[in-house]
């Protein structure tokens, strides 16, 4: 099942989990450690996977012997 918001898209794949990707907001504060420099970081889009209760079940199970 494929949804889509404003900021955010859902993809779900039934007994295996779900991806999401959204945006994330740009900084214009963010400094290199090595030469104090300020740095621009656009925003962009993030990937984050939920594993499903079966997967969940499988990986817990097999290593919790």
């Amino acid at each position: 099942m494929f949804t889509e918001k404003s900021d955010i898209i859902n993809l779900e794949v039934r007994n295996f989990g779900v991806f999401n990707i959204f945006k994330t907001k740009g900084r214009f504060n963010a400094l290199n450690p090595r030469t104090k420099e300020k740095v621009i970081i656009p925003e962009r889009k993030k990937i984050v996977f939920k594993p499903g209760k079966q997967i969940k079940d499988r990986l817990y199970n097999k290593y919790a012997k």
